[in-house]
């Protein structure tokens, strides 16, 4: 699930796990919200560099 943070989007796991993602192109994700399907490199711990992202529904 996305949900919005104060620096960037979060992606939160279905295991709890959480990531903050920045964008390869500097595009904002805006209005990203909801399932999604991201695909990247995790870059830090706690960060993914997304190339990619798939919305698999609304919320």
């Amino acid at each position: 699930m996305i949900e919005p943070g104060a620096r960037a989007p979060i992606l939160r796991g279905d295991d709890g796990l959480c990531w903050r993602l920045g964008f390869v192109d500097e595009s904002a994700a805006g209005g990203l919200n909801g399932r999604v399907r991201v695909r990247g490199r995790i870059v830090d711990v706690d960060r993914i560099e997304v190339e990619y992202v798939e919305v698999q529904n609304s919320a």
